[in-house]
């Protein structure tokens, strides 16, 4: 299941898929499933440090084999 990003997105916002609530950044982004369904995915990356956040990010998805970021 291969998902792909908005790379003009975040090219425009690096932290696109990113948000902050409280002191913790929280990664999102939805799965879109092969019945034509979606899934939206949300969790803390226990951090409140953004450059952190962004390469928990980046890393979550290269793991997902979703299109790499490359906008630092």
């Amino acid at each position: 299941m291969k998902q792909v990003t908005r790379p003009k997105q975040i090219a425009k916002n690096q932290n696109h898929n990113l948000w902050k609530n409280g002191d913790l950044w929280w990664m999102h982004y939805t799965v879109h499933l092969p019945d034509f369904t979606s899934k939206r995915v949300r969790y803390s990356l226990g951090t409140s440090d953004l450059t952190q956040a962004r390469m928990m990010r980046d890393m979550t998805l290269h793991d997902l084999n979703l299109k790499p970021l490359d906008v630092h």
